[in-house]
């Protein structure tokens, strides 16, 4: 249980860093990257990895991206994250 709550603490924690780099309006590389990070993290993550994803604060970030149509590759990773 201390084990788990340690995890979960973690991933809050990386969740938030990754919620800051979608916000980084101007920096696409951030963005990309975090992006990146963000898909492959929903796709492997298991349930208690995911545990501290706040899907709440992330959907209205991800539908921006989208809706911004900035680059072509972030819309994609943006809908990927989104699916």
């Amino acid at each position: 249980l201390c084990g788990s709550a340690i995890n979960n603490s973690a991933a809050k924690g990386r969740f938030g860093e990754l919620l800051k780099g979608l916000k980084a309006e101007g920096d696409l590389t951030l963005q990309l990257q975090v992006l990146t990070e963000l898909c492959e993290i929903l796709s492997t993550g298991t349930e208690d990895q995911l545990s501290g994803f706040a899907t709440d604060q992330f959907v209205p970030e991800l539908v921006h991206l989208v809706e911004g149509g900035i680059t072509a590759d972030i819309i994609l990773l943006a809908c990927r994250a989104l699916g």
